[in-house]
């Protein structure tokens, strides 16, 4: 079995179950994305969904980056410390980083499964938050922004599409 993805541009680490030997690299092949998810536009880099596994059919969410616009070595550089970085987060505030891969065009970024909505469902389907529950997400998301920021973590943008609030499974 082959472990490593043949790719023509490799520019990214390889995820620490890859480089040990553990696992093969995935591939788009392993997930698809339920009936009526949506793409969630996270900025000029790239896009999110939520996918499920084939084998296993679990959910989780998946981050897709174009290459293309993450070419400059100071972005690279960047990205490929925050995966290191955020394969030993343990904040309570980030959802944690699983795997990812890359392809010719794309690095993907999967992490843990979550039983939640984005904030932009949320306040979709039940309108304005009270003060109590708006505090919450807001320092739910600071200390999440600190985390990332704290630990010089690249973070996408802070939308309200790319929140996610539930608990994780």
């Amino acid at each position: 079995m082959q472990k490593k993805n043949d790719i023509s541009n490799r520019v990214y680490c390889l995820s620490p179950a890859v480089e040990s030997g553990r696992d093969r690299e995935c591939t788009n092949k392993d997930f698809y994305q339920p009936d009526n998810e949506e793409l969630v536009d996270i900025g000029k880099l790239g896009y999110g969904s939520r996918v499920n596994h084939r084998e296993t059919n679990l959910p989780y969410i998946i981050l897709n980056f174009e290459k293309g616009q993450t070419i400059k070595p100071k972005v690279q550089q960047k990205i490929n410390s925050t995966i290191e970085l955020m394969y030993q987060s343990t904040s309570p505030y980030l959802f944690r980083l699983l795997n990812h891969f890359e392809d010719d065009d794309n690095v993907y970024l999967i992490f843990e499964p979550y039983d939640g909505k984005t904030l932009k469902e949320k306040l979709t389907d039940q309108g304005p938050f009270n003060a109590h529950t708006s505090l919450k997400y807001i320092k739910e998301a600071a200390l999440g922004i600190k985390t990332l920021h704290s630990n010089k973590m690249f973070n996408i943008t802070v939308l309200p599409e790319t929140i996610l609030i539930g608990e994780c499974l």
